[in-house]
């Protein structure tokens, strides 16, 4: 049975993983609640890359929101472009300064999303992301 939720399929959420990489830890809690609220399913939340790579490698992720600036030495660029070369994610990168985000020509399916952010707009961007 399919749920109508704000003209939004909530069957067809549940079918897409999500991995949160975020470096500040209240804005990861915050989209976890969101998305889990609106039926995704999150396969997990990290604030460096390699953490989230192992999350990945265990149950890779159809949507990933990564934060540009993560903790370490390998920032969110990087470890999105390792994430779709090895999964096919789909990325939304979420940053304080979108427009600092300067992607090569194989980034043209990711959405960018400026912080702070409305529960809307990560919806939205999800959902475009995943379509």
């Amino acid at each position: 049975m399919e749920i109508q939720q704000s003209g939004v399929s909530l069957m067809a959420q549940r079918a897409v993983k999500v991995l949160i990489l975020e470096e500040d830890s209240l804005s990861a809690y915050n989209s976890k609640l969101i998305l889990e609220n609106r039926g995704y399913t999150v396969i997990g939340v990290a604030d460096e890359a390699i953490s989230g790579m192992l999350m990945a490698e265990l149950d890779p992720p159809d949507v990933a929101l990564v934060d540009v600036d993560l903790i370490g030495d390998i920032n969110g660029i990087s470890v999105a472009q390792a994430l779709r070369e090895k999964y096919g994610t789909r990325i939304i990168f979420v940053t304080a300064e979108p427009g600092r985000v300067i992607l090569e020509e194989d980034f043209h399916q990711v959405g960018i999303i400026g912080k702070p952010y409305t529960d809307v707009t990560l919806i939205e961007t999800l959902q475009e992301a995943a379509a």
